[in-house]
């Protein structure tokens, strides 16, 4: 089951941010596309395969996305707050590569024709390694997409197994190699902590994948979301999480292989070739930028007000051009801004400046203890995370707020 949307208040039609509250922030689009061949056993994403959503296909699921695209220009019109080019635009899912090349260009279309895309945007697609081509993944290259995300998660057959991950891990490197015929970027996602998985496993699998040469790689320790198939196998006994000295050897040598190999850490679970091939979309979300999520479920954040879409795909259609598919809202405080922007900017390497910390009050003997610690190091009027530190960012945040 995908997860719950969070309590808020309810949306009455009138568009809560007001002009004076929205500053010079870059701005940025995320389009998100719900539908998957098949549900992977710990995703709590919202997401359906094509049997689950009735009344709602995917050949034309398209059409509610523009209608929000184009109902989202006018409501901001009408609240006198001037829009501006997207800087970045992510279609994630879901499986986006599922939608037809027609379809993401009509997408982009109407994203152009309505806030306008900057030149040389980083745009980036989500690609399931069973589900695209060379012939896609040149039509992406010409419709300006710059960057596929490829879903590897795992090049061990046992462990895509207990995921529920149905790819050939063959076909990985096919459509590593086609994206860079195609002239695109290439990003692979990984996974690591899956149950069974032990450390020779997930170094075959690191290497494997370093051999591959993307210019990008992200790698999440997996996460027992509630609702999911894998809490229910978790909550019975079926299978057993790595205890944390596992998951700790498993993120070092993450950090060890990926600096060999030319690729260094730039956010928490991100490493990059070179500051070209820095997910600058998810950048955008850290550094606490605007960006409007399109899509059901999808979250979205400008001013002082977050919000998100209605999150079942039919309901989510029923919305008109005279109406947005919102569900609900939340204002933020000065205080929750502040502090949100902690936990999202200590995870940048060199991203915790001092006046944020100045701003929150922070003592600065708390700061100490976290440089004594061995946690943080200093960069001038920045701080970044150790090695040791990365591996409990959340601690060091409840220690600076303490």
């Amino acid at each position: 089951m995908p997860g719950v949307l969070p309590q808020g208040v309810s949306w009455e039609g009138s568009f809560p941010v007001s002009p004076e509250a929205v500053s010079d922030k870059t701005w940025h689009a995320y389009v998100h596309i719900p539908f998957c061949d098949v549900r992977c056993g710990y995703c709590d994403y919202n997401t359906y395969t094509s049997t689950e959503v009735q009344g709602v296909t995917r050949a034309e699921f398209h059409q509610p996305l523009i209608t929000e695209m184009n109902q989202s220009k006018l409501v901001l019109d009408q609240a006198g707050i001037q829009t501006k080019p997207f800087s970045t635009v992510f279609f994630g899912g879901g499986t986006p590569s599922l939608f037809s090349i027609e379809q993401i260009e009509a997408l982009l279309t109407s994203l152009q024709n309505n806030y306008g895309i900057k030149p040389n945007a980083d745009m980036t697609l989500e690609v399931n390694p069973d589900s695209v081509d060379l012939e896609y993944m040149q039509g992406l290259f010409q419709l300006g997409i710059n960057r596929v995300s490829i879903g590897a998660q795992s090049f061990d057959p046992e462990v895509l197994k207990v995921l529920d991950r149905t790819h050939d891990t063959e076909n990985v490197s096919k459509a590593v190699s086609q994206a860079k015929q195609a002239g695109l970027m290439v990003s692979v996602d990984l996974i690591y902590g899956a149950p069974g998985e032990t450390l020779q496993s997930w170094l075959q699998t690191v290497e494997k994948t370093l051999s591959l040469e993307p210019d990008h790689l992200s790698a999440y320790a997996l996460i027992v979301e509630r609702g999911t198939k894998l809490e229910r196998q978790v909550s019975k006994g079926i299978l057993d999480m790595p205890d944390e000295d596992l998951m700790a050897a498993k993120y070092e040598l993450l950090d060890e292989k990926t600096s060999q190999a030319g690729l260094h850490w730039y956010e928490l679970s991100n490493f990059s070739r070179s500051d070209r091939a820095i997910s600058w979309h998810n950048r955008a979300y850290w550094s606490s930028n605007y960006w409007w999520g399109f899509g059901p479920g999808a979250h979205s954040f400008m001013g002082d007000v977050r919000w998100w879409n209605k999150k079942h795909p039919a309901a989510y259609s029923k919305s008109t051009d005279g109406d947005l598919p919102i569900h609900g809202y939340e204002k933020i405080t000065q205080r929750q801004h502040l502090e949100e922007r902690l936990l999202l900017e200590i995870r940048i390497r060199q991203g915790l400046q001092q006046s944020l910390l100045d701003e929150l009050e922070v003592k600065p003997e708390l700061v100490d203890q976290q440089l004594d610690l061995g946690y943080l190091e200093k960069f001038d009027e920045s701080y970044s995370l150790t090695l040791k530190g990365r591996q409990m960012a959340d601690r060091v945040v409840l220690n600076l707020l303490n």
